[in-house]
């Protein structure tokens, strides 16, 4: 009786392992083979308050106007709660939400943190992080000054976060945007090249008039 109690107890327990892999090669899938997108991206929205999903219908809309895709909330929180279970604790950190977007197979996490500054005025802070190189390459804030209840500003208000956090304009991909902060700052290091390269010595005593060419100075121009 001993062994066929110990059996069944072994039998349930790799029973359950065995689920949560079906579960997982299921949720991996639709994301690989189903998804049409190369950059799926995951979302986490952080907030003491209810929000509602029309804010994640904009920034939905805005992903998949540039042919990328927002990973469902129900795979999402399939992931979220294996997770959990495999850690013994709630899923809320952002070490935690990382290792979820990875799971789902995702090239990036977003985080959206919401902070009630007073009635009816709200920040939304918005971080992408790459997951290929783990680290934070964006963010955007917005203040929402009004009321939860405002399904349409929600919806306007991610779709302004997404297209400022990817430094988007109708021309423009997130692949585009997520260049331009590597790109700004070559940019800068030539900018800062090129005025050492034109900078003259003016010796003491002397000032340039605003219409006059730096090299041709005289004495007309000394102090007295």
């Amino acid at each position: 009786n001993k062994n066929i109690k110990f059996l069944r107890i072994e039998f349930i327990y790799f029973f359950g392992v065995y689920m949560r892999f079906l579960l997982l090669f299921f949720i991996l899938f639709q994301l690989i083979v189903l998804g049409s997108s190369d950059f799926p991206i995951m979302m986490e929205l952080k907030s003491d308050e209810k929000i509602s999903d029309d804010f994640r219908m904009g920034v939905e809309d805005a992903l998949t106007s540039q042919n990328y895709s927002l990973i469902s909330l129900e795979d999402q929180e399939r992931a979220l709660k294996e997770q959990s279970e495999i850690r013994k604790k709630g899923c809320y950190d952002d070490e935690c939400l990382v290792d979820t977007g990875k799971m789902l197979a995702a090239k990036g996490v977003i985080i959206v943190d919401v902070t009630k500054r007073d009635n009816n005025l709200y920040v939304f802070r918005m971080r992408l992080i790459n997951l290929e190189k783990g680290v934070i390459e964006k963010t955007a804030s917005e203040y929402f000054k009004n009321s939860l209840n405002h399904y349409e500003e929600l919806n306007n208000l991610g779709q302004k976060l997404i297209s400022k956090l990817f430094n988007l304009d109708s021309k423009k991909t997130l692949e585009d945007g997520a260049n331009d902060l590597s790109e700004s700052e070559t940019n800068d290091s030539s900018d800062k090249k090129n005025i050492k390269e034109n900078m003259v010595n003016i010796p003491s005593g002397y000032f340039i008039p605003e219409t006059s060419n730096y090299s041709d100075y005289s004495s007309n121009y000394i102090i007295k």
